[in-house]
């Protein structure tokens, strides 16, 4: 695949030395969004405690409503 543009979130700061990036892929939703559907668990002092952790989350490249570059829909 090539040009692919995949829709991302970030929480929290990468640290000097790099070593503490979480990355969150979640086979159910195209939605970058983990502040909505797992707010529960995200942020200081939670499991993915954005004051210790970078958490990233990206779209899943073909579910509804991820960014990829448009399908071919003409009948093979």
């Amino acid at each position: 695949m090539r040009d692919v543009d995949v829709r991302y979130n970030t929480f929290g700061r990468l640290n000097e030395a790099k070593d503490n990036v979480l990355v969150v892929c979640h086979a159910l939703t195209g939605n970058a969004r983990l502040d909505t559907w797992w707010s529960s668990i995200l942020g200081p002092g939670k499991a993915f405690d954005t004051d210790k952790y970078l958490v990233v989350c990206a779209n899943i490249l073909g579910k509804e409503g991820s960014r990829v570059v448009e399908i071919d829909k003409r009948k093979i």
